[in-house]
């Protein structure tokens, strides 16, 4: 099903053909398709498409398929080699804006408009440019929004252009050291000198100096989350943010139902923002594949999931009281 050149796999005639369609299909509603109906008509190449989406050339975000951004660089199709370009020249503006006014909120539309493309060709490249977001600190919940927007991070500078992300972001992903390709029950099994080289091969993920702030249980599973994803044991890790993120959910708003539910309360009760609401989102589905589906997500994924429950603890859980005692240790303004 693969070949290899340089270590690195490349795709064969039928994943290009198949990464191909679904590309297609994808561009033509809105840059996803639906899984089910793209594995029911083209079963016969149900390994294939297995293939793909565990070596992350596709992905399913709520039940559709999306062509990953590394996908699109490899797959030498016109159609792939004008998203690619018009992606390039959108990230040469966003680097351009972050120089001149670091992490303001740039205008879809201006964007475009700066990189002389078309304005749904220019949502269409953006979405899937979030695929990863190494160069991107924020962006509206629909691009397709009148005022949508981007936020530009510190990485858009440390990347001259949007393919370099592409090439860090494969290279986290490549199975570089025995742990990393063995899967979730070949690394539980892995003997303890084997874990420890794993854990040293890569940069450990710090402990936030806030961590001790919070209440049990809750410290004690975040706790237990860290040493997961320093293991690089990933499926765990995301079960395990799953249930953090679900524990913060219910003592914030109660047990009022699923996940939606709570992040609809959330939301109506002024908790969290819907740019928020839909990363939290994310967060919660990819572990609910882990849970369900048997999913173990990359090094990548699995940091970006921290990250996202990592601002929802400290922005609701440890912010305010730090909010408080700033507004009590600063001087009230006298009157003259």
């Amino acid at each position: 099903m693969r070949a290899e050149t340089n270590s690195e796999q490349t795709l064969n005639g039928e994943a290009t053909a198949l990464l191909s369609i679904l590309l297609d299909e994808a561009l033509q509603q809105g840059g996803s398709t639906d899984a089910s109906t793209f594995r029911a008509h083209h079963y016969d190449k149900i390994d294939a498409i297995e293939w793909l989406e565990a070596q992350n050339h596709i992905k399913r975000v709520n039940e559709r398929y999306i062509v990953t951004a590394s996908a699109i660089a490899i797959l030498e199709t016109a159609t792939a080699r004008h998203l690619l370009a018009n992606a390039e020249r959108i990230y040469s503006r966003v680097r351009e804006h972050y120089q001149a006014t670091q992490a303001q909120k740039v205008d879809v539309e201006v964007l475009a408009r700066e990189a002389n493309v078309p304005l749904n060709e220019a949502r269409t490249a953006l979405s899937f440019m979030l695929d990863m977001t190494l160069w991107c600190g924020g962006w509206s919940t629909n691009l397709a929004d009148p005022g949508a927007y981007i936020v530009p991070a510190e990485g858009v500078l440390k990347y001259p252009t949007f393919v370099a992300i592409i090439d860090q972001v494969r290279a986290w992903r490549s199975p570089h050291r025995a742990t990393a390709s063995m899967g979730l029950v070949n690394t539980i099994l892995a003997a303890p000198e084997d874990i420890a080289a794993a854990s040293e091969a890569q940069h450990e993920i710090p402990r936030p100096d806030w961590l001790p702030s919070l209440q049990e249980p809750l410290r004690e599973v975040m706790d237990e989350v860290y040493r997961g994803v320093n293991l690089d044991l990933r499926a765990i890790s995301a079960m395990g943010i799953r249930a953090v993120i679900d524990m913060v959910l219910v003592d914030l708003v109660g047990d009022v139902g699923g996940f939606e539910k709570k992040l609809n309360q959330m939301v109506a009760k002024g908790l969290l923002t819907e740019m928020s609401r839909t990363h939290t989102l994310a967060a919660i589905e990819a572990g609910n594949a882990a849970a369900h589906r048997g999913h173990i997500p990359d090094r990548v994924d699995v940091l970006t999931l921290l990250k996202i429950c990592e601002n929802l603890l400290y922005e609701r859980l440890i912010m305010p009281a730090q909010a408080r005692r700033l507004r009590s240790n600063t001087p009230a303004r006298t009157k003259p």
